[in-house]
């Protein structure tokens, strides 16, 4: 996930995604320490596998034609009573209109399993819209994106 979202906080979407397989082995060589080379070729064949498969998406063809807004957003606020919830934000972007964030989720699992997964983050789907609409004075909308089957899934 860490080699996943280094790539993607700074990828530009409008290009053609082979583009974001060619740089998996500089982005490991950054993210992977000296005792973890052995995993290096498994990382590197993940990686690729879920950035082929995302790049194939729709979800892929929608983020390039959106405009970014912004990426890893980092947010500290107060939440409920005498609580303070603080995260980043993947990405934040405009498109046909109207504002999105998404979360990059890196799960093993199918198109199929999605929706079912993406309940388990609807408490962060709440978190981050309040964080978005307190900040931009906006209603936003929601997703998360798993990568590895290109499927976002609003909440």
């Amino acid at each position: 996930g860490v080699v996943t979202h280094c790539l993607l906080e700074r990828w530009d979407f409008v290009k053609d995604p082979a583009g974001l397989l060619a740089q998996v082995d500089s982005a490991l060589q950054k993210a992977l320490g000296p005792d973890d080379q052995s995993i290096a070729g498994a990382v590197a064949e993940s990686v690729s596998d879920l950035l082929a498969r995302f790049g194939r998406s729709g979800a892929y063809a929608r983020l390039r034609s959106s405009e970014i807004l912004g990426r890893e957003i980092p947010f500290i606020m107060p939440w409920g009573d005498r609580q303070v919830m603080e995260g980043v934000i993947d990405l934040i972007y405009r498109f046909d209109g109207e504002l999105w964030i998404t979360d990059y989720k890196t799960d093993a699992i199918s198109a199929d399993q999605s929706p079912a997964r993406a309940e388990e983050y609807r408490t962060q789907s709440e978190v981050y819209k309040a964080v978005v609409r307190q900040s931009l004075k906006t209603e936003p909308r929601f997703h998360c994106l798993f990568l590895r089957c290109g499927a976002a899934i609003e909440l």
